[in-house]
């Protein structure tokens, strides 16, 4: 009887380490993921002096920014809105495309809503 439980398990470990093989072995393609708006976005608000750049409405500190992120010669649109989303000022020219939105609620302790949008084509 216990030989039989004994036989069962191992056929049954056996299996398992037959499909965990088989899976190992199978690579997934991968595809370059392509710049997105999203991607961009999120990268650039990992820096706290871009977003003291928004707040202060430091253009040109916003579109250094923007352009070390970028490949050279890319495309791209970001509005910066207040919390009644009015626009308060943007960099780049306005074109057709896929737009990122982030919503950031203040800086240094204060409650500033800021909407940011970005628009990005490579």
């Amino acid at each position: 009887m216990y030989m039989l439980d004994t036989l069962v398990a191992l056929m049954v470990l056996a299996i398992g380490l037959i499909v965990c093989v088989s899976l190992a072995s199978i690579n997934p393609t991968r595809l370059g993921s392509p710049v997105s708006a999203e991607r961009v976005l999120g990268q650039l608000l990992l820096r706290y002096d871009l977003q003291n750049a928004i707040y202060l409405g430091d253009v040109k500190a916003v579109r250094a920014h923007l352009e070390s992120v970028l490949p050279e010669g890319a495309r791209y649109y970001l509005a910066v809105y207040d919390e009644n989303w009015a626009k308060l000022y943007e960099v780049g020219v306005d074109f057709e495309g896929v737009t990122a939105v982030a919503q950031l609620l203040g800086v240094n302790g204060t409650l500033q809503v800021r909407y940011v949008v970005l628009k990005v084509r490579v």
